[in-house]
């Protein structure tokens, strides 16, 4: 009896070796969230909170966090969000700090990338409701739209300077305004929507109406 009773007595003492370990390192801990659309520096608190540790998130973390796992522990949650809103984490001590993987981006790549997402939220940004164009020569078309999204909107051609247009454009997007004008010009025009980045510009250009399509480019 007395053999079983050693081996029972070593594989206790293994498990509460291996439960005080798991006691001292947070990262072991076992969680359950159910995040929905939250803000990094609240969602990231909410987790720092269960393992009982403190919590920095880094200003370029901007992502909302969506997460539901159960009984998962503290490292794979972690990693699960930061797989989904780019970023990264580490533990120092009791001090978690969270950073975006974009701060490793070279700055005008990264110029480059949020000209390009402001253009792609002009593109669908709805118009005032509303708005209408009267006979309207096209280059006041371009600078009235120009100023309500914050792009700059031209028309190009050889007739850019004479056309006018009549259109009812209000709560399109500007995208669909601009399709919705193309039906007037036709081929006859082309039109530009351009951000310029800090040190360098990304636009994006399209043939409004006619068959040719629309075509993205990067200056």
């Amino acid at each position: 009896m007395r053999e079983p009773l050693r081996f029972a007595t070593i594989a206790l003492l293994a498990a509460l070796v291996a439960a005080s370990a798991a006691a001292q390192d947070p990262l072991a801990r076992r969680v359950s969230l159910d995040l929905k659309a939250m803000a990094p520096a609240d969602a990231f608190k909410v987790l720092a909170d269960a393992i009982g540790v403190g919590v920095t998130v880094e200003p370029g973390v901007t992502k909302p966090v969506d997460i539901l796992v159960r009984d998962v522990r503290a490292r794979t949650a972690l990693d699960t969000i930061c797989d989904s809103i780019d970023c990264h984490w580490t533990l120092s001590g009791r001090a978690l700090t969270v950073k975006s993987t974009l701060d490793k981006v070279p700055a005008a790549t990264m110029a480059r990338i949020k000209a390009f997402g402001q253009l792609q939220a002009a593109l669908k940004q709805p118009l005032p409701a509303g708005l209408r164009f009267e006979n309207t020569p096209l280059p006041e078309v371009a600078e009235r739209l120009s100023q309500i999204t914050g792009v700059t909107v031209t028309f190009v051609g050889s007739e850019a300077a004479t056309l006018k247009v009549t259109a009812d454009v209000g709560q399109l997007a500007l995208a669909g305004a601009l399709q919705k004008i193309g039906e007037q010009t036709g081929d006859r025009i082309t039109c530009r929507v351009r951000v310029q980045a800090p040190g360098d510009g990304v636009s994006i250009q399209a043939h409004i109406g006619g068959k040719s399509g629309a075509r993205k480019s990067g200056k």
